[in-house]
């Protein structure tokens, strides 16, 4: 299984966004911590906006032009509508509805072809809002290569739905 979603994490990296121009705009000077933005200067990363019925107990996948959400077996009971909101504003992504779940999803996104110029490569992370509070999530893996104008997490753990993002 794990080499499966190796080889989907591989494809989805290859075949993902490669055409877009898109721009990431740093911090000011002096500005609190915040979303990652996309610039208006360039065309923007494409807003996306998916929704697919699951069913907890047998689980499934549901894949978008920038990654997937891989949802375990037996991670919620009946069946649900998943919704995933891809903003092109800023690099976050809504999910919906509402709910935590037995086990945790897992999520991977990368975005391509984006200027990450002025952004601090390590002091990008992935988690969530808790009121004021940012909350860090586990993941296999983090992307922030400027050279290589990449912007992406792998495997991220979601153990509810909210709205999940890259803090600059």
């Amino acid at each position: 299984m794990k080499k499966i979603l190796l080889l989907f994490t591989v494809a989805i990296i290859s075949f993902t966004a490669c055409s877009d121009q898109s721009s990431l705009t740093a911090p000011e000077q002096g500005t609190e911590k915040g979303w990652v933005s996309f610039s208006n200067s360039l065309s923007k990363v494409d807003a996306q906006y998916v929704e697919k019925d699951i069913d907890g107990a047998r689980g499934g996948i549901i894949t978008f032009r920038y990654g997937y959400l891989l949802i375990p077996r037996g991670a919620f009971e009946g069946t649900r509508t998943i919704t995933l909101d891809i903003n092109n504003n800023e690099a976050y992504v809504d999910f919906g509805p509402d709910m935590t779940f037995d086990k945790p999803l897992k999520f991977t996104i990368i975005y391509r072809d984006v200027d990450l110029s002025g952004i601090d490569e390590s002091g990008v992370q992935f988690g969530y809002m808790d009121g004021s509070d940012f909350v860090p999530v586990n993941y296999s893996n983090i992307i922030v290569n400027k050279k290589a104008k990449v912007l992406g997490v792998i495997g991220a753990e979601l153990e509810h739905f909210s709205r999940f993002g890259f803090l600059r």
